[in-house]
């Protein structure tokens, strides 16, 4: 009966390593392999991958995959005084799992700082222009490429 519940438990504690020693990462994913909270490897091509079991090491997968956050819309004031409403929108994607797993970890968090990025570029970019010439004329345009100028060079400098 002891030999019964010996190969019981260690069938169990066998089965237990196997289940959580191999994680897979599907197309379009990459997966970052953490030891205590630390990332200690990025694997982004797809396949069955081993690991150490569940408490030393643990995978975040993230899709990599083109994603699109969207504001509720806001006001924001011109340099004359006059206010426009405006809703904004941004194309993102995770390009390095290790450096995204180390600063955001999470693509709630990741979206909040898009969303100030994004709301403090735009706000200055609208606070420079004049409301008669963006609403009426050609600068329309070209307020909306400072505003996407602006918010690409900051995107930029935080991926980097």
């Amino acid at each position: 009966m002891k030999r019964v519940i010996l190969v019981l438990a260690a069938l169990f504690v066998l089965a237990l390593v196997v289940k959580t020693g191999f994680f897979v990462v599907d197309r379009g994913e990459a997966a970052a392999v953490t030891q205590f909270g630390k990332p200690v490897r990025v694997v982004d091509g797809p396949g069955v991958y081993l690991k150490a079991p569940l408490p030393v090491q643990v995978v975040r997968s993230y899709d990599q995959r083109l994603r699109v956050w969207d504001s509720e819309a806001r006001e924001y004031a011109t340099s004359d005084s006059a206010t426009v409403v405006l809703t904004t929108y941004a194309a993102w994607r995770i390009r390095d799992a290790r450096a995204f797993a180390e600063t955001c970890g999470t693509k709630e968090r990741a979206e909040e700082w898009i969303a100030d990025i994004v709301s403090s570029e735009l706000g200055a970019a609208v606070a420079r222009s004049v409301t008669s010439r963006t609403v009426r004329s050609s600068q329309r345009s070209k307020t909306s490429r400072r505003a996407q100028a602006g918010t690409v060079a900051t995107a930029s400098l935080m991926s980097a």
